[in-house]
């Protein structure tokens, strides 16, 4: 290989071997993504040609279920963030098993990024993990009311994707 074929990983943004082994189980990726303000959830195929997004959903799409906040990157927003991604998943009949792809962000047991994938989960999603890794309720809520948090998911089951 060329020089420049490992520049990802050089700039420590691609595992290769890691993605290789995603790959080659031929099994949809759901990646998912932490910027400074929201969550970026993608259901993710591969083919010949390369990587093909099927899905795209940000967590601030939560704003038009009446949801304001600051930032929609908390635990909260994560956790209706993924119950919406998961819901819309199996509303467009994509397959409900999926692999989940972190890359290479920094993972905390019942950090954000788990508090998406507790989301995917209960939405009906399948996917492999550990369940010691996913945050309780009482940390996902953060102080919020828990008729709250029902009320968003009844608004979210209530959608026609």
């Amino acid at each position: 290989m060329k020089k420049h074929d490992y520049r990802r990983r050089t700039e420590l943004r691609t595992n290769y071997e890691k993605r290789f082994g995603m790959l080659k189980s031929k099994i949809p990726r759901v990646v998912v993504r932490l910027t400074n303000k929201r969550v970026i959830m993608q259901y993710v195929l591969h083919d010949v040609k390369g990587d093909n997004v099927k899905l795209s959903v940000f967590s601030d799409v939560l704003s038009g279920l009446g949801l304001k906040a600051e930032s929609y990157k908390s635990r909260y927003c994560g956790y209706l963030a993924g119950y919406y991604f998961g819901k819309k998943v199996v509303a467009l009949k994509f397959k409900k098993e999926a692999i989940l792809d972190l890359g290479m962000q920094k993972i905390h047991k019942g950090g954000k990024l788990f508090s998406v994938l507790k989301g995917m989960v209960d939405s009906g999603l399948s996917i492999a993990h550990e369940p010691e890794i996913l945050p309780e309720m009482k940390t996902l809520l953060a102080g919020k009311p828990e008729a709250e948090l029902k009320e968003y998911l009844t608004k979210i089951d209530m959608l026609k994707f």
